[in-house]
């Protein structure tokens, strides 16, 4: 019999504190999203480049990133590296990994703004009750910013996600980039998130339990579905 002895994260994980919260500040956002770029960004040095893929809240403890069950190991993001198989939670997959067409490392960062975006108005920049159309807006939708609560949000944080959460992922934002951005550098003025943002929460994790564990958690994707054009780096 093995024993695996981990490390103690008392603080628990992001859901965990999202369930306990009133409501994010983009100060607190700007924490949580800096602590897990950079952890993204350690990963994405190693001499054989490690993509966690499988990003979401419920991975992220206050301390560490967690569950590397769906992970891969490359050596870099040529085009001789990408990888063709999609895995992960849907709601946070980037739309490469759905394309058939391949994906690298950028598919990380762009779980790291849908992080951001539920963080700072409480739902996903994508969200639908049926599997077949929520692809269909992760892989055809541009970032939209028209509810009431982004209205708080500064510019800085919009411009910041649409940067992490451009479908084409030759023009999305590295990891790198992301620290160094004004918004994470605290570089620019924010406002308080209004509290009304808890029942935006609320409201939609209702929704995410009547997802079934296969309809979140997907081996495959169908091919059939009409897909933009996609630019891989070099």
């Amino acid at each position: 019999m093995i024993y695996l002895v981990t490390e103690l994260c008392k603080g628990g994980d992001l859901r965990k504190l999202w369930q306990q919260k009133k409501f994010f500040t983009e100060d607190e956002t700007r924490d949580i999203i800096c602590s897990l770029a950079d952890a993204v960004v350690y990963l994405h040095k190693r001499g054989n480049v490690i993509l966690q893929i499988d990003l979401i809240y419920a991975n992220y403890t206050l301390e560490h990133v967690a569950d590397f069950g769906l992970s891969v190991k490359t050596r870099g993001a040529g085009i001789e590296n990408i990888m063709t198989h999609a895995c992960g939670t849907l709601i946070y997959m980037a739309p490469e990994m759905m394309s058939g067409r391949g994906y690298t490392q950028w598919c990380d960062v762009w779980s790291i703004g849908v992080i951001m975006y539920m963080l700072l108005c409480g739902e996903p920049p994508f969200f639908s009750k049926t599997k077949g159309n929520l692809l269909k807006k992760i892989m055809n939708s541009e970032v939209k910013f028209t509810q009431p609560i982004w209205a708080s949000v500064s510019d800085a944080a919009k411009n910041l996600l649409s940067c992490l959460l451009k479908v084409d992922p030759a023009y999305r934002m590295s990891a790198n980039q992301l620290l160094e951005n004004p918004w994470i550098t605290g570089d620019t003025n924010v406002p308080v998130v209004p509290p009304n943002v808890l029942e935006m929460m609320r409201q939609y994790l209702e929704q995410e339990e009547s997802f079934s564990a296969a309809e979140r958690i997907i081996p495959s994707i169908d091919t059939t579905l009409k897909y933009p054009s996609i630019t891989h780096r070099g």
